[in-house]
């Protein structure tokens, strides 16, 4: 009795704190992850190095590259200001300035993840499945490249906005900030039309009206911070229309731009949904949410151009899994 009164003791002091240690083990992965790659000697064949030559010397792209006239204003100027900080304050050289381009962006989206559920071994295994059925969409997040801090916002957007049934006032307004920061890092304000189209696929039409006022308001307040409001929006977008202007063949164009056929992992979807009917918990009304509709979504429109399916529909599908196909 006095051993069974024992363990019962220990047991239920220990149990409230498996979730903390679940949380603290899965954090911990994601910073390993990175600095493990890196050890490897990993540097990216992307733009990651153009991004630190640039942000190392302070100069202009006119002064680096032979450029068009009209693509001659800096698309990043927040990311190169971040990463000159870095350089300034943490007194990093170029191959250090590499690794944090890549793992602080990186262990950051992990932690975004994280943070929007209860159950953070979900997670993981929604990453893992990630990694086997998605090496594209995943190793993109190890590009060292503004983008994953667009990823980021849209992450913490999505957590935000449909663990909610309303949004109070702060949510929109700290969308705003998000989405200002995101502009003035990465520079592709058009990009969050497919987050509200996401909601609207998904008849939360109040949603979508709100967080199509945000996003707005935040390609205002980010184009504000460069300097040059009208200039940048409108540059980013002609920018965008040249991409897909003459008659180029699939073979010419840049990986991120061409169709994807081979990603296997809408397939991890699909028996979610099959397990969810087999189990009789088939509700359309909890299964069809902005976040399915977003992976759907992105996942068709990647057999056009792949950065559908691996900057907006992956993530979403990632989150889907993660909190039990809601």
């Amino acid at each position: 009795m006095q051993i069974s009164t024992w363990l019962e003791e220990k047991s239920s002091a220990f149990l409230p704190r498996v979730p903390l240690a679940v949380w603290v083990l899965a954090a911990l992965v994601g910073i390993f992850i990175p600095f493990k790659i890196l050890s490897t000697g990993y540097i990216p064949v992307d733009d990651a190095m153009c991004h630190v030559a640039k942000a190392l010397s302070g100069k202009t792209w006119p002064e680096i590259l032979v450029m068009d006239e009209r693509f001659a204003r800096d698309e990043h100027p927040g990311w190169h200001a971040i990463l000159g900080a870095a350089h300034q304050v943490l007194h990093l050289d170029a191959d250090a300035l590499i690794g944090f381009s890549i793992a602080v962006p990186f262990v950051a989206f992990w932690l975004v993840l994280l943070a929007g559920g209860k159950r953070p071994e979900a997670m993981m295994l929604a990453l893992l499945a990630g990694t086997v059925l998605a090496t594209t969409a995943f190793s993109r997040l190890l590009i060292g490249r503004p983008l994953v801090v667009m990823l980021i916002v849209y992450v913490a957007l999505l957590q935000l906005w449909t663990r909610r049934e309303k949004i109070p006032p702060w949510i929109a307004a700290l969308s705003v900030v998000l989405i200002g920061f995101s502009v003035w890092v990465h520079g592709s304000w058009y990009f969050f039309g497919f987050m509200v189209a996401g909601f609207a696929l998904a008849w939360e039409w109040r949603k979508a009206f709100a967080l199509g006022w945000c996003w707005l308001g935040g390609a205002v307040l980010g184009a504000t911070l460069t300097g040059h409001p009208y200039g940048y929006l409108h540059e980013t977008f002609v920018h965008l229309l040249n991409c897909f202007s003459g008659h180029q063949a699939e073979r010419m164009l840049v990986y991120e731009l061409r169709p994807q056929y081979s990603d296997l992992f809408f397939l991890a979807i699909l028996l979610a949904l099959v397990w969810r009917v087999a189990r009789g918990e088939w509700q359309s009304a909890k299964v069809w949410t902005p976040l399915l509709a977003l992976a759907v979504l992105g996942w068709i429109l990647g057999f056009k151009i792949v950065r559908f399916w691996t900057d907006w529909g992956f993530p979403a599908a990632l989150l889907w899994l993660a909190h039990g196909g809601r």
